[in-house]
């Protein structure tokens, strides 16, 4: 909501309203803004609205315009340093399937997105399926579920769905924030019990997060591109009284290329391949299966 600056203070020549973004302390001249309002940009924002800096435009579609395509058939491969040593530790190899029906364990559709994490002798020593929906305004995951190489290690609901990615007009704009609270739902035996959270005994924790558009044309580098323009988003996840920071880079019509978390990993695009839109890289391992319903990880 906007209104007007104070009158009495429009006709002093010496009024000025300061951008607020990226100045430590930044504000307006005195009583440039009605008690309520604070001053933004040379606009007057009622207290409680967010203050934002340049926008990037809203994306259409599931593929070129969007910072997070959902194109049946992509996929991802990344390289996986350790934030501390910078040395290679696996590769994730990532490929979506299709939009399919979310019952029962959820309502409406997502798409199956199937993930292998190779060791860099090309061995898969983890994976997992997880359902993600597209909201046409970002993405939203919903159901986790891991395996290595024993069989399933975890089954995880979130309810609500979780956000992965925010592409709404505000969430588009510096400076953007919101939290995200949502509940994980974790099957105690996915062993035992293989009817899914919906119908197994589960373990039920909250998780607090806060996300942050910390930029939306940055320069960025990834092996599969070399230097892009990128949005630059960040999540902090509460660990109970301990925050973990994650930085993530999205590139229009690509996907995540970057993700950054300085306490474990730093995750970098190689290669990859979004059918009808484009592809780019070198991906010099056997390719990852087609996901479908019947895809399970190829452990030796």
């Amino acid at each position: 909501m906007r209104l007007p600056r104070n009158g009495l203070v429009l006709a002093m020549l010496a009024a000025g309203c300061v951008d607020e973004l990226g100045m430590e302390d930044a504000g307006c001249a005195i009583d440039v803004c009605a008690p309520g309002y604070f001053c933004c940009s040379d606009t007057c924002l009622q207290d409680g609205e967010q203050c934002l800096g340049a926008c990037a435009a809203v994306g259409s579609g599931v593929g070129a315009e969007r910072f997070l395509p959902f194109v049946p058939g992509s996929v991802w491969v990344y390289e996986v340093r350790s934030a501390a040593t910078h040395q290679i530790e696996d590769y994730k190899h990532l490929r979506l399937g299709a939009e399919e029906d979310l019952a029962p364990f959820a309502n409406g559709r997502g798409y199956r997105l199937c993930r292998e994490d190779r060791s860099v002798d090309d061995v898969v020593q983890r994976g997992s399926i997880r359902w993600q929906r597209d909201t046409g305004a970002g993405a939203l995951w919903v159901r986790n579920l891991r395996y290595d190489t024993t069989g399933v290690v975890k089954d995880e609901l979130c309810v609500p769905p979780a956000v992965r990615l925010d592409e709404s007009a505000t969430g588009l704009c510096v400076g953007a924030t919101f939290d995200s609270r949502w509940t994980s739902r974790t099957v105690e035996d996915p062993v035992t019990c293989t009817g899914g959270p919906s119908a197994c005994p589960t373990a039920n924790a909250a998780v607090f997060e806060k996300w942050e558009t910390m930029a939306v044309d940055t320069q960025v580098w990834v092996p599969a591109l070399g230097d892009q323009r990128a949005l630059r988003v960040r999540r902090i996840l509460d660990l109970g009284g301990v925050d973990e920071v994650s930085d993530f880079w999205f590139v229009r019509g690509v996907g995540k290329v970057t993700e950054y978390v300085p306490t474990d990993e730093d995750e970098r695009l190689i290669y990859f391949d979004i059918p009808g839109v484009g592809s780019g890289g070198t991906n010099p391992y056997r390719m990852i299966s087609e996901c479908t319903p019947e895809w399970r990880p190829a452990f030796p």
